[in-house]
């Protein structure tokens, strides 16, 4: 343990820096930590929103044994690392159940055109738009 040499203090979002800039104020040392779910830096790596609950994705259970035993944080860490930024597990929100439809959702194709409120899950852009 610290001893007492350890300091935390916690700002709300906006307080210390803007709500959605705390990957990079981490990433360039003018924070100690960040605490964000990683569909957040989606904008940052493409990649970092297959770590964590996505829809259709693992349950709690299944994405904790990848993390902790097939593999799954040694990926995420590969992908942060050049951010010069270390992630850590520290809560599991489980598979993402979500959607409000006016019609019922029978098949695959019904999903099609239907607004996904899920932070970071987008379909990534055609090599050609970017």
């Amino acid at each position: 343990m610290p001893g007492g040499r350890l300091r935390i203090r916690f700002f709300g979002a906006g307080e210390l820096t803007p709500a959605a800039e705390g990957f990079d104020a981490a990433g360039q040392g003018i924070v100690a930590c960040n605490h964000a779910g990683s569909p957040f830096s989606t904008g940052k790596s493409f990649a970092a929103q297959d770590t964590t609950a996505v829809w259709f994705g693992l349950n709690f259970q299944g994405l904790d044994g990848w993390m902790d035993d097939g593999g799954g944080l040694g990926l995420r860490r590969g992908l942060y690392d050049r951010f010069s930024l270390v992630p850590h597990l520290c809560g599991n929100t489980g598979v993402q159940m979500t959607g409000r439809f006016r019609r019922p959702i029978e098949k695959v194709e019904d999903l099609r055109g239907l607004p996904a409120p899920a932070a970071g899950m987008r379909p990534r852009p055609p090599p050609s738009s970017r």
